[in-house]
């Protein structure tokens, strides 16, 4: 009798979010215009397991995209309590894969079916805004949203959406 068995993680429900880490540095030139630097990571992991006719497939697949970006941003400072901003950055996106198959058969044998790694490095753009809402003149939480293009005609694109924390100094 043939099944199938979704993994553990699927009959969990968990949501497929994908971690991102981001590092912001803004330097100031006025009042409306500063010179920004990021260097970001975004993370997945996806692992999958399924059984057939008394063998055992599990699939374990790791990405993770690293940017490293420059640009301007636009702040209009016409409130002390928020602070909306656009801003653009260009710069270069570094991303690397790794899936690894092995099955299992009856008996107990396992036996590897892909062990492969890749990796490249692109022209990255993202151009997005939010706003700085301002609890103390230590800490501003921020609320984002923007898009990321990664590559030319062949190349990737993500909406991202995030919330922070800012250390203004």
């Amino acid at each position: 009798m043939a099944s199938a068995e979704p993994s553990r993680r699927a009959q969990l429900g968990k949501p497929d979010v994908s971690p991102r880490l981001v590092c912001r540095r803004c330097g100031n030139l006025t009042r409306t215009f500063a010179v920004v630097g990021e260097v970001g990571g975004n993370y997945k992991h996806v692992e999958e397991n399924t059984t057939q006719v008394g063998r055992t497939l599990n699939v374990d697949v790791n990405f993770d995209v690293h940017t490293f970006m420059g640009g301007v941003r636009f702040n209009a400072r016409q409130n002390p309590a928020f602070t909306p901003y656009v801003q653009a950055l260009f710069g270069l996106a570094h991303g690397t894969g790794h899936v690894k198959a092995q099955m299992t058969v009856t008996g107990g044998s396992t036996f590897t079916v892909i062990d492969e790694s890749v990796s490249d490095s692109n022209f990255a753009f993202d151009a997005d805004g939010g706003v700085n809402i301002n609890l103390s003149d230590a800490l501003a939480a921020r609320v984002s949203a923007g898009y990321l293009r990664i590559g030319g005609s062949d190349g990737g694109n993500a909406f991202r959406f995030g919330v922070g924390v800012v250390f203004p100094f």
